[in-house]
């Protein structure tokens, strides 16, 4: 069944997991912007559709970046950019965020039903290059939609394309013309008070 929104309406997120769905993960989380006083919350939508790929070693920026269609070489820690991986003809086999995680770490974020695909492609071509590439089985992404996870976050996160480490993952700020942010967990929990 469908459910229209009337315009000026605001959207109700729905938690979307298909895993149990506990109280934890489908109720409101806080945000603490100066690490005391008043939290701001925010929805927190679980993002089971989305996997992650991990590269790291001497060579993973190298190798990336002969594999997919941006500039990787040139991408700071704690920097995202879109991506896509083609076939030798052109055509897209995936589009997904790289995030630089590390000096030589990766974290490449697509759909979670190409992430074997990928890994096994991408496989073929190390050759001699000293890089390992193997899915994150335990990484959960979480979206933070709405006004107030931007306002809350917008100072943590300035840019779009901009990414800050943390102790159980990584806030990621998303989004052309609307500022959207996602937090790749990297146990799959999610994540409470970060501030």
């Amino acid at each position: 069944m469908h459910q229209f929104i009337a315009p000026g309406e605001p959207i109700q997120f729905k938690h979307m997991a298909t895993t149990e769905n506990t109280a934890h993960e489908r109720g409101r989380h806080e945000v603490h912007e100066d690490g005391a006083g008043e939290a701001t919350p925010f929805n927190l939508c679980r993002l089971d559709y989305l996997g992650v790929v991990s590269l790291t070693g001497r060579d993973a920026a190298t190798f990336l970046h002969n594999q997919v269609s941006n500039d990787i070489e040139d991408l700071g820690e704690n920097e995202s950019i879109l991506a896509a991986y083609c076939n030798p003809k052109g055509r897209v086999i995936a589009l997904f965020r790289v995030l630089r995680t590390g000096e030589t770490d990766y974290a490449l974020l697509m759909a979670a039903d190409l992430v074997e695909p990928v890994v096994k492609r991408l496989r073929m071509f190390i050759l001699r290059s000293k890089v390992a590439i193997e899915p994150m089985a335990a990484t959960v992404v979480y979206a933070l939609p709405g006004d107030p996870a931007v306002e809350a976050l917008a100072e943590q996160v300035p840019e779009t394309g901009s990414a800050v480490a943390l102790e159980a993952g990584w806030l990621l700020a998303t989004g052309t013309v609307d500022r959207r942010f996602l937090f790749v967990s990297k146990d799959g929990t999610p994540p409470n008070g970060m501030a």
